[in-house]
């Protein structure tokens, strides 16, 4: 059984970006940023996306379904295109209204996911926001 939880917490960065609180796991309590991330974006279950990321991980041999080989293949696979931003901070992000996927880390050893969809990033909490871009992904956008 999947629990979400649906507490919104709407904070305004700057002129365009907001924020909103996000958060779901599955029925052991677990949660994983990029199964949350490509749920919100596609709309789909939390089991489901696990189960397709696993296939993946499956198809490429990889060790698990967080491996980016693996998370790439299945954004591609949903038309997802990788887009020409890094080096910046999420919260300096200067995006077109659509969906969009960043990969994201502490310039350290931690590394995070968030969804942002038309200028609202949906995150479980708004440190995200000094994280730096690795990554862009686009959804159904031409790559800019």
């Amino acid at each position: 059984k999947v629990i979400s939880l649906n507490i919104y917490v709407i904070i305004y960065i700057g002129d365009i970006m907001k924020y909103k609180y996000f958060y779901i796991e599955d029925s052991n309590n677990k949660s994983n940023c990029i199964r949350r991330s490509l749920c919100k974006i596609f709309n789909l279950s939390y089991e489901e996306v696990f189960n397709e990321l696993c296939n993946i991980q499956n198809k490429l041999n990889k060790d698990s379904y967080v491996d980016r080989e693996v998370f790439e293949t299945y954004m591609k696979n949903k038309g997802m295109k990788e887009l020409n931003i890094s080096n910046i901070k999420v919260k300096d992000l200067k995006l077109d209204n659509g969906s969009y996927i960043v990969f994201c880390y502490n310039k350290k050893d931690w590394y995070h996911m968030i969804p942002i969809i038309d200028n609202t990033i949906y995150d479980k909490s708004n440190e995200c926001l000094e994280l730096e871009v690795i990554k862009v992904y686009g959804n159904n956008i031409e790559n800019k």
